[in-house]
């Protein structure tokens, strides 16, 4: 094993072992997954649309039924919402200078949301 896969395998290690998600493994994630009031988000180096085709994939596999999407300011932003078991599902994407800022929530019901099920999703989106 080379040293620079020595040293993200410890950087991942630690950073599962205290609870956060190392999101920046292979998905050009410019920092890593912060977890939100109400969800998750991350900031990655794809262009929106790259962006836009990782949400369709991260929906299928965690088995997120698609329910709507909307796209503002030229393509600019976008929003996908869907559901899973209990839950209502928006992915936000605002194209930033760097790349595409993701946003995440998981809402149960009106005041209640899973932030540890949305963290998983942007981990997903932002891993590729």
């Amino acid at each position: 094993m080379d040293r620079k896969t020595s040293i993200v395998l410890a950087i991942a290690g630690a950073c599962f072992t205290t609870g956060c998600v190392a999101a920046a493994l292979g998905g050009g994630a410019l920092a890593g997954i912060h977890v939100t009031s109400q969800g998750a988000e991350a900031d990655v180096e794809s262009s929106i649309q790259g962006t836009e085709g990782r949400v369709r994939t991260a929906f299928r596999q965690m088995g997120i039924e698609m329910t709507g999407e909307a796209s503002k300011d030229s393509g600019r932003e976008r929003e996908f919402k869907g559901s899973v078991n209990e839950l209502e599902i928006t992915v936000s994407l605002e194209t930033r200078d760097h790349g595409t800022h993701v946003d995440a929530s998981a809402r149960r019901n009106f005041a209640s949301w899973d932030q540890e099920y949305a963290e998983r999703l942007v981990a997903r989106i932002v891993g590729g």
